[in-house]
């Protein structure tokens, strides 16, 4: 299970905070956290956002964002389209940040578990 937030807005308005969360149990948290990023991502596409900072905690993520591949097959399918849809944008970015930042969809993400999964 993972969540997602993110904070949007174009220049002539205020930024505004979307929050959804993914409800499929998932093996380990990298894919969680993957896939999370996977549905952030068409959740932009789908409200023509075209310019996307996305912020993770998870090091090893974004590493294998940069790197293009991760050793994990499994994680690295959800790698491979989320580089492919990085090109809907005129700017991508995923950033690793403290944890800190990043807490309400890791809140998100328990909330849902606890409706999921009881």
């Amino acid at each position: 299970c993972g969540g997602w937030s993110m904070a949007a807005g174009h220049k002539s308005s205020q930024l505004q905070v979307y929050q959804r969360g993914i409800s499929t149990r998932l093996a380990f948290p990298l894919l969680a956290e993957a896939r999370a990023l996977l549905e952030a991502i068409k959740w932009a596409i789908t409200k023509k956002i075209t310019w996307l900072s996305l912020f993770t905690d998870c090091k090893v993520l974004v590493d294998s964002c940069a790197q293009k591949y991760c050793s994990d097959c499994e994680v690295d399918v959800v790698i491979q389209d989320i580089l492919m849809l990085s090109y809907a944008f005129h700017f991508f970015c995923v950033t690793k940040v403290n944890r800190v930042l990043v807490e309400p969809a890791h809140k998100l993400a328990r909330f849902v578990i606890s409706l999921s999964y009881g």
